[in-house]
């Protein structure tokens, strides 16, 4: 993880509506986490440059479903650092940034997702297995 300068929209997406407009850094749940894929210390918020990556990032079908769409109040305000590769698997594919601190978000809108891209996706490595990411079509719903 390197400590990078960025001053561009970051944004997180979530199905679940926020109670704050606070994010609050933890470490995330999920298989790579679980697994030793990926960083399991460092408590951290993760966002993306585009709304297109925010999707890619949750290795997930995201078909039919509804997300809100949080912007970063201010990116001048935070540190914002970029992880390694061996930090987060997927992270030369989605750009993913982390704030390490507790970060101000604004609510921006709902969208849908329709469906993924026709395309091969784009494929990254952990540990010696492979897995790939797919874009998502979606719209505003909101």
């Amino acid at each position: 993880m390197e400590k990078v300068e960025y001053n561009g929209k970051l944004y997180f997406i979530s199905e679940k509506q926020l109670n704050s407009n606070v994010l609050l850094p933890k470490i995330p749940n999920n298989y790579f986490t679980q697994n030793g894929y990926e960083d399991s210390k460092t408590k951290r918020v993760c966002f993306c440059k585009s709304i297109d990556k925010c999707l890619m990032a949750l290795s997930k079908n995201c078909k039919d479903l509804v997300f809100n769409v949080y912007e970063v109040d201010d990116t001048d305000n935070y540190e914002v650092f970029a992880p390694s590769s061996i930090d987060v698997p997927d992270s030369g594919v989605t750009e993913e940034l982390w704030i390490l601190t507790k970060v101000k978000v604004d609510f921006i809108g709902k969208i849908k997702c329709i469906e993924s891209l026709p395309n091969a996706g784009y494929e990254f490595s952990y540990g010696s297995k492979t897995a790939r990411l797919y874009e998502w079509k979606y719209e505003w719903i909101n």
